[in-house]
């Protein structure tokens, strides 16, 4: 593999796991908000949407963690072993 292919393969899994690591932290406080069940002024409908909204987080998680996978897959070993 190019020295050049596998930098951008770095920087693009460095991004991919910082974007992660938001959207898990995103998840974890809306996660909270809805077991505590503190719904002062939040509609019935707001509380659907949250939820929904809560599903399209976690199916972004996991089509994240594996575009990880599969690029982390891509980096060769810094010290291949010898034949």
């Amino acid at each position: 593999m190019k020295k050049g292919k596998k930098s951008n393969i770095r920087h693009a899994l460095r991004r991919l796991k910082r974007e992660l690591r938001q959207l898990v932290g995103k998840i974890v406080k809306i996660e909270l908000f809805l077991t505590r069940g503190n719904f002062d002024g939040v509609t019935e409908e707001h509380q659907e949407l949250i939820r929904e909204q809560l599903g399209h987080m976690d199916a972004y998680r996991d089509l994240l963690s594996e575009r990880i996978e599969l690029l982390t897959a891509d980096i060769p070993a810094k010290n291949p072993p010898k034949k």
